[in-house]
């Protein structure tokens, strides 16, 4: 199973946000635990995405709640990857009918990275990236069906990205 490197990336992301200690999540109990050690612990987030989608925030998912979330995806959402960021932007822009103000605005916040910062990689295969892809395997399916998304929205848009 390829587990989507935006997902992993969005837990690394909150498990750094919750250690640093002048964010208002900060948590002394979780920084003195390893990444593994986070994802191992009951503390851990599974499937924040479907979750979110389908206001079932607590008890047992099934494939229902992917195919719901999907289905909220599709019909209210304009789906966008950060691989594919300045298609993203232009989609936006196109849907919304944006318009620059000022010449270049959009090319300078698609060159030049804001509130960027590096992590600490995760290996696909290792234990890390294993363990989080199964905990959040509704997450992953969900991924899936948004890259098809991506590619409907884009033939709607008049954009062939596949």
């Amino acid at each position: 199973m390829i587990f989507p490197s935006l997902t992993l990336i969005r837990y690394m992301i909150f498990f750094l946000y919750v250690l640093a200690t002048w964010e208002p999540t900060y948590d002394p109990v979780l920084a003195s635990m390893s990444f593994l050690e986070y994802g191992r612990s009951n503390r851990a987030e599974d499937n924040w995405i479907v979750r979110y989608l389908t206001n079932r925030k607590h008890g047992p998912l099934s494939y229902y709640y992917v195919d719901l979330a999907t289905e909220v995806l599709r019909t209210k959402c304009l789906v966008g990857f950060m691989d594919y960021f300045e298609e993203s932007i232009r989609r936006i822009e196109k849907y919304f009918g944006y318009r620059e103000i000022k010449p270049g605005c959009t090319r300078y916040y698609i060159d030049t990275p804001v509130n960027k910062f590096p992590h600490p990689p995760i290996e696909v295969g290792s234990v890390e990236w294993n363990l989080f892809a199964r905990i959040n395997r509704f997450d992953v399916k969900l991924y899936e069906n948004a890259k098809r998304i991506f590619v409907e929205q884009g033939v709607m848009l008049g954009s062939f990205i596949e």
